[in-house]
């Protein structure tokens, strides 16, 4: 009857309400999570409907859903969580699947590095905590390096008993890989300051790149000569050494970057050596004239994302190898103006040194035969002109002695 199907209504909509009223009662609040956790079906889960939860999970729970920094509880033997808006980059795509459903299931990434530590608060009932713990999450469709500033403590429930562990974390991955990558960018620096030939700056900067792995798995560098690209430093492996197993006459001819795909070559890199999927194959042009000079290969981390950041990284790195490369070759070019300039003063030196021999000779003889002929009579003409031609070559004597002093004076050969 019409009647009974209304009160029959009524009483579904009033039971929805109460139960709605039930839970808002437990959590109110505006956030996503609020409302997630009010609307999950708890009696579904090892811990139950929220009314028949202990008051300790749920003055967490209020506290953890109203906190502005991220927060979890990870409640009972079987680790089911409750988390907050916060807590949604550090789980990334798995919210929000990982609401209500055990953490050792769902994170199984993670829970080798921290299922040992939350069931030793579990058992203990003692915090513990780390400044920068590494953490390998698999949050945005691969394997990824993060790092926290964590601190795990015990739960009680309503009987005292430790029920569950209250977790605060703080993602720090950017500052620890930013630090890390601010060490590599400050040593190839240091490197362009240091090295002063264009070979031993070439193996060098690469060196200093291969020593963090971590942040890039491999590096090439190739530079151009007469007969094409020249493999000058980085890993020997193959393909690394040889530059037609790239796209390197693109990146010359276009002059951009080119994202490359390496899945298939089997490199591997990062903390848990898994394959590398990118390389970065970059153009480098003399930071003097702006020509092409080279091209330079550089593997990104499997566990990093190919982001802006990392893209900033990877550019960075060009630009100071373009940078120490053109400091190398000035020094070198001014090294080979100044070896030349000497050689040419060595030249002049001797030249003139011989010169000088060549026509002192004749000039002593001059000078000697005059005055022999001034030791004889001699009529006043004869003297005079024998006076003139002694006088004359003594004077061409002092200018040659002159010149002589100046060519040693400006190859610093000059005795005072």
């Amino acid at each position: 009857m019409p009647g009974c199907r209304f009160n029959k209504q009524f009483s579904q909509v009033v039971n929805i309400i109460k139960s709605d009223m039930a839970k808002d009662r437990y959590f109110q609040g505006s956030t996503t999570m609020h409302r997630l956790v009010n609307e999950f079906d708890w009696a579904s889960t090892p811990i139950g409907p929220i009314e028949k939860w202990p008051e300790s999970l749920k003055t967490l729970s209020r506290a953890i859903l109203s906190s502005r920094y991220p927060m979890c509880i990870i409640w009972g033997p079987k680790f089911i969580p409750i988390y907050n808006d916060f807590y949604f980059p550090l789980v990334g795509e798995k919210h929000p699947s990982l609401l209500g459903n055990p953490f050792d299931e769902i994170s199984s990434d993670a829970w080798p590095v921290v299922g040992s530590l939350i069931e030793s608060v579990l058992e203990t009932g003692e915090s513990v905590s780390f400044p920068d713990f590494q953490i390998p999450l698999e949050r945005k469709g691969f394997l990824e390096e993060t790092y926290f500033s964590m601190s795990l403590s015990a739960a009680p429930d309503d009987a005292g008993r430790v029920g569950g562990v209250f977790a605060i974390g703080n993602d720090i991955t950017d500052q620890i890989i930013g630090i890390r990558r601010l060490e590599l960018l400050t040593q190839l620096s240091i490197k362009s300051e240091a090295i002063h030939s264009i070979g031993e700056m070439c193996v060098g900067l690469c060196d200093s790149i291969m020593q963090h792995c971590l942040d890039v798995p491999f590096v090439s560098l190739f530079l151009k000569d007469e007969s094409g690209l020249q493999h000058v430093g980085g890993n020997s492996t193959h393909p690394l050494q040889d530059h037609t197993a790239w796209p390197t006459d693109r990146v010359l001819t276009e002059n951009v970057s080119v994202v490359y795909d390496v899945g298939s070559l089997g490199l591997t890199g990062g903390p848990w050596a898994n394959t590398v999927q990118q390389a970065v194959v970059a153009p480098i042009r003399s930071n003097s004239t702006n020509a092409l000079i080279g091209v330079m290969i550089l593997g990104v981390s499997p566990n990093h994302e190919l982001d802006e950041k990392c893209r900033s990284f990877v550019d960075t790195i060009v630009r100071q190898v373009a940078v120490a490369l053109s400091n190398a070759d000035a020094y070198q070019r001014e090294r080979e103006r100044v070896a030349a300039l000497e050689q040419l003063d060595r030249v002049k030196t001797a030249f003139f040194s011989n010169m000088s021999h060549e026509m002192r000779t004749p000039m002593n003889a001059i000078v000697g035969g005059s005055s022999l002929m001034l030791d004889t009579e001699l009529n006043t003409e004869q003297r005079g002109l024998a006076e003139m031609v002694q006088s004359s070559a003594e004077s061409l004597i002092t200018i040659i002695n002159e010149v002589l002093d100046y060519s040693k004076l400006e190859a610093g050969k000059f005795e005072f």
